[in-house]
């Protein structure tokens, strides 16, 4: 149970606990400007562009398969839990990190796209903003599903 203790202190300091790093920062505002730039509006058209990234230089593919950091977190750590916790235990801890990536990434994650995404250099509506902070909230929680399915 040692183990499922040190995964639940992981969850509440590097998942929900997460803040906004400066470079974290810039990389998002990064993926912004791309994705507005690139037109991209659509999570299946995001999905698509990242299943081929060979069809971008590869500075753009690279930002576009930038993760937000809870959700990396998230994936890390039920990688390095697989298998080591009894089902009941491990699955608790998998939901917990789940929960807490998600919560994360809609409080304080998809704000910040969406502000960063009014506050770029290409004038951007109010509802494109919206649309960005759902495209990046989209992208990411797909990877929080696929990383625990």
């Amino acid at each position: 149970h040692r183990l499922a203790y040190k995964a639940q202190s992981y969850i509440r300091a590097h998942i929900g606990g997460y803040r906004i790093t400066p470079s974290d920062s810039e990389a998002m505002a990064r993926w912004v400007r791309l994705c507005l730039r690139l037109r991209i509006a659509d999570p299946a058209q995001l999905s698509a562009l990242l299943d081929q990234p060979e069809e971008l230089p590869p500075d753009d593919a690279e930002c576009l398969q930038w993760i937000y950091p809870p959700v990396e977190n998230c994936r890390w750590l039920i990688a390095q839990i697989d298998g080591c916790l009894d089902y009941e235990v491990q699955s608790g801890v998998v939901d917990e990190a789940r929960t807490a990536g998600k919560q994360n990434l809609l409080s304080t994650g998809a704000r910040f796209v969406r502000d960063s995404s009014i506050k770029s250099d290409s004038p951007t509506t109010e509802a494109d903003a919206e649309l960005m902070a759902h495209l990046f909230a989209t992208h990411n929680l797909a990877t929080i599903e696929h990383s625990t399915s």
